[in-house]
């Protein structure tokens, strides 16, 4: 014969309570760590928001800027290369000069051989 057990219902319904209050007080306290996380979520995507619409303003800045710097450097470079179309057309105009000079002198020192070969090889009388 199977062994008997006696136990009281209002034992049963007791511990079913407990554990019932057990279950309730867990619910309570999954449903305010929800809440909880939850508003943390919302702080986060507002900060997100935040700093999305901060890193879109110092892009912006930051392509002013750059646009900025950008045109005055090309106005450097063209005040520059202004400068040195300037220098090299001086510079072109003296090496002209002195081209000319060159050639002068050259010419001069053998015209001046030439006579003097010519005195010497009596070309040319002696006055």
């Amino acid at each position: 014969m199977p062994p008997t057990i006696e136990v009281d219902i209002k034992d049963i319904l007791t511990q079913i309570n407990q554990k019932l209050d057990t279950i309730g007080r867990d619910v309570v306290d999954l449903k305010v760590g929800q809440a909880r996380l939850e508003e943390k979520q919302v702080r986060l995507e507002e900060n997100q928001a935040r700093l999305e619409e901060k890193m879109s303003s110092l892009e912006n800045r930051l392509e002013e800027k750059l646009s900025s710097l950008e045109n005055r450097l090309e106005e450097k470079i063209l005040t520059v290369q202004s400068l040195l179309e300037q220098r090299l057309s001086s510079v072109d105009k003296r090496l002209d000069n002195q081209e000319f000079l060159n050639r002068t002198v050259v010419a001069a020192l053998m015209g001046a051989l030439l006579i003097g070969l010519a005195k010497m090889f009596g070309f040319i009388g002696n006055p």
